[in-house]
């Protein structure tokens, strides 16, 4: 399928954003404001073929391009400066089987719009920590969260997906269908086309036993210590997390959340209560809470509009050297919104 190379939208079923227009600085706009774009045009798309008319269109017209789904974007790279943006926020429908527990979800559905409309089947699927980000990004991006013990990152649970490559080709990708695409996409991030479609396996929605145990960050060698010994003993129903952070009043702390999803919360309440009764935290907000409510407790520290800047990276273990830089950097950062999180993988 050709594009025509002229500035009519005749060729999109879906809007055209130019520079100019009202809708241009919030369709360029990311995450991150540390990054500050100017795409050449903006392509809104509405489906499948309009991403191959996109592609072919950045081709023949030689423009750069670039894929935004949330547009959560921590490296600012979902628009490009100058080029084309394949815009797929209006690509957001969901579709679900409750029978066969699976749904088709199109890249520009943000993870909490698809946790409230699953919810209504009794049905959940593993997200990440913040409601706003994008379920492309964090699909292809792995999808750590609080049922990775359980259930995997988001995508394991990955079926299937519908993509479109470079020489605007629609595949399925699957286990046995271009299975070498699927095998990529699962672990390989977002360069090998544009997905426009996930379908994913569901879970039976439950309620969790969750919260935050907050401890001076006077503490935090002995806190972090106790929990790597905590958190390699847990059961996969049990994912526990630390993180150092700032209280709302700017102090300076350490956090530990544990995440209990099993079936019998008396037995996840026996779990969790070495970490509450360790120490003598300054608070403990540990108790039932919905799964909608989990995948927001970060909104706040994730929300749009700051100049961020992200690191990560995997240690073979928490050994106490790694924990004495951690605390002693941690003890000196210049912002109150910094937060240095930490993730035990479940092996």
């Amino acid at each position: 399928m050709r594009a025509h190379q002229h500035s009519s939208t005749s060729w999109l079923k879906g809007q055209l954003i130019l520079p100019g227009e009202a809708e241009y600085d919030d369709a360029r706009s990311v995450w991150n404001a540390r990054f500050d774009p100017h795409p050449a045009l903006i392509a809104r798309v509405a489906d499948a073929d309009d991403v191959v008319r996109a592609i072919d269109y950045a081709r023949t017209s030689a423009l750069p391009l670039s894929v935004r789904g949330g547009s959560y974007n921590v490296a600012g790279t979902s628009v490009v400066d100058g080029g084309l943006v394949i815009d797929l926020s209006g690509m957001n429908g969901i579709r679900v089987d409750a029978p066969g527990r699976r749904a088709w979800v199109e890249p520009g559905v943000r993870t909490g719009e698809l946790l409230r409309a699953l919810a209504t089947y009794g049905l959940t699927l593993p997200v990440g920590r913040v409601s706003q980000v994008g379920m492309a990004g964090l699909t292809l991006g792995g999808g750590i969260g609080a049922l990775m013990g359980t259930h995997g990152l988001t995508i394991d649970n990955v079926i299937s997906m519908e993509v479109v490559t470079a020489d605007g080709r629609v595949l399925h990708a699957a286990a046995d269908k271009n299975e070498d695409l699927y095998w990529a996409l699962r672990g390989g991030g977002g360069n090998f086309g544009v997905v426009t479609g996930f379908e994913f396996e569901l879970h039976p929605q439950a309620t969790l036993l969750a919260g935050r145990i907050v401890h001076p960050l006077t503490v935090a060698a002995d806190v972090l210590r106790f929990y790597r010994r905590f958190a390699a003993a847990a059961p996969d129903q049990l994912t526990v997390s630390a993180g150092l952070v700032q209280t709302p009043d700017g102090t300076p702390a350490v956090a530990v959340i544990p995440v209990y999803s099993g079936d019998d919360l008396t037995e996840g309440a026996r779990l969790v209560l070495p970490l509450r009764r360790f120490g003598t935290p300054v608070a403990d907000t540990v108790g039932p809470m919905s799964y909608i409510d989990v995948s927001s407790m970060m909104d706040e520290a994730g929300r749009a509009g700051r100049r961020c800047y992200w690191r990560s990276g995997f240690v073979p273990a928490l050994d106490d050297d790694t924990i004495g830089v951690l605390v002693e950097g941690f003890s000196r950062v210049p912002s109150p919104n910094t937060l240095l999180l930490i993730d035990y993988m479940h092996g």
